[in-house]
């Protein structure tokens, strides 16, 4: 047993010693900068919308025509779209006030495609069937729904209307995709859009978990393969669940406590920190909800969709719904919002820290809330 410790101790000195390597490296050369993460719009699936429409349009400054939109028809094989002086839209509003996050346009009027953009949210209110309905009713010549989403998910809701005109599209493999063929024609792209376009990528590859250094990872994959370690590594790589879900578990678990030390009612889903960490991280389109009640009778609800984003909805106050409206930054769920890092970087941040500073960090992170509330006289 002590042997088996032993190899695991010499893998994970050798994989961190490179990855220390890596990391000064691109430190040095800065090639991974990435000015999406560091203005916080990573995760935003409006910002993201409004990107790939100004990719879309062929009448755009980005000084590519309609290579961008004929590479995007092409893989919908959408091919007889004309996309002569197509135009492009977003959030434009159709029946029942519903918003389509980017509406492509013939200019006849005849020819259309509609993206529904899903980073960390899923369809709902039956809103692909309502866009379908939409679609059929403006007897166009042809027409397609793209459902996009990190990892071309399926709709979870049922469709009604003839499936031949929805497309599942995802950000890992077709938008990456897309964006690196264009990005290879270097002789007709402008120089500032290319680095765009690669800072783009590179986002997209850390949303969707890819490696995005070869080198590193060519050296990692060498490392096992030289080590035997090959057995040890997929050993370790089972653990890496429960670890989530221990790690959010001793999170929610010091939230929940800090909240009611200062007196207020908390209510978890599932009933337990324990189950709720499982569920979140083993299921997809999870999430986690904190009911808290507040000394003044006010209630709220803490939720975590994504551990990067988390809103506080105050319930039956009408007045105050309506003040917190004014400052947020969240389009779907108001109407307050805290930024979070990404999943895994908080993952990393929560285990590095011993017992006495992961107090202090949820005791910051809780003082940061009751702050917020206490300037909106909640």
């Amino acid at each position: 047993m002590e042997e088996i410790v032993q190899q695991y101790r010499n893998l994970l000195k050798e994989t961190d010693e490179i990855l220390k390597i890596h990391e000064q490296e691109w430190k040095k050369s800065g090639k991974y900068f990435n000015v999406f993460s560091a203005i916080g719009i990573e995760r935003k699936e409006i910002r993201h919308s409004a990107l790939l429409a100004s990719f879309l349009d062929p009448n755009g400054f980005h000084g590519m025509s309609d290579l961008f939109l004929k590479e995007f028809l092409n893989r919908i094989g959408f091919t007889h779209f004309p996309v002569k002086d197509a135009r492009v839209f977003t959030e434009e509003v159709i029946s029942n006030n519903r918003r389509l996050d980017i509406d492509i346009c013939s200019k006849d009027g005849k020819y259309k495609v509609v993206i529904e953009n899903k980073i960390y949210t899923s369809d709902h209110d039956q809103q692909l069937n309502a866009y379908l309905e939409d679609l059929k009713k403006q007897k166009l010549t042809d027409y397609k729904l793209v459902y996009l989403t990190l990892y071309g998910e399926k709709p979870i809701e049922d469709i009604k209307e003839d499936e031949t005109h929805l497309i599942c599209l995802s950000y890992k493999d077709d938008i990456i995709q897309i964006i690196d063929s264009v990005s290879s024609i270097n002789n007709l792209l402008p120089q500032p859009v290319l680095e765009i376009m690669r800072q783009y990528s590179l986002t997209l590859k850390n949303l969707t978990n890819q490696g995005v250094d070869k080198n590193m990872n060519e050296e990692l994959m060498q490392l096992l393969l030289e080590g035997n370690y090959f057995q040890l590594a997929e050993e370790l790589s089972k653990q890496i669940e429960p670890l989530k879900i221990q790690i959010l578990t001793s999170f929610l678990t010091l939230l929940k406590q800090k909240f009611e030390s200062n007196k207020h009612k908390v209510e978890i889903s599932e009933n337990s920190p324990e189950k709720a960490a499982r569920k979140y991280i083993t299921s997809k389109n999870s999430w986690i909800n904190l009911n808290i009640s507040l000394e003044s009778g006010k209630t709220f609800i803490l939720q975590f969709a994504d551990l990067d984003e988390i809103w506080q909805i105050i319930e039956n106050d009408p007045e105050n719904t309506e003040k917190l409206n004014k400052i947020s930054t969240v389009t779907d769920f108001k109407p307050l919002f805290i930024k979070f890092k990404s999943p895994n970087d908080e993952f990393k941040t929560f285990a590095k820290m011993n017992d006495t500073e992961r107090e202090k960090y949820v005791s910051d992170y809780v003082g940061d809330i009751e702050a917020r509330l206490k300037n909106l006289n909640i």
